[in-house]
């Protein structure tokens, strides 16, 4: 398994998600762990009432993440 803390410059976590647990989980505190290839969006929700979505690509030994956006 592979983990991976989100960190949001300018705001401060309040919950995320994952649209696929099967490919990837992520607490509530923003880390993300991998648990088989494939692909999920990660949905961060900020204490100031923003909503970040990141693209999440998990391969085998491999990490790959996008810069979330604005929703």
């Amino acid at each position: 398994m592979y983990k991976r803390q989100i960190k949001v410059d300018g705001g401060k976590i309040k919950s995320c998600s994952s649209a696929n647990k099967q490919i990837a989980t992520v607490t509530n505190s923003g880390k993300v762990t991998g648990k088989k290839e494939g692909n999920a969006k990660v949905t961060v929700k900020l204490t100031n009432g923003k909503k970040l979505i990141c693209n999440v690509s998990v391969k085998s030994n491999k990490y790959s993440g996008e810069k979330a956006y604005h929703q």
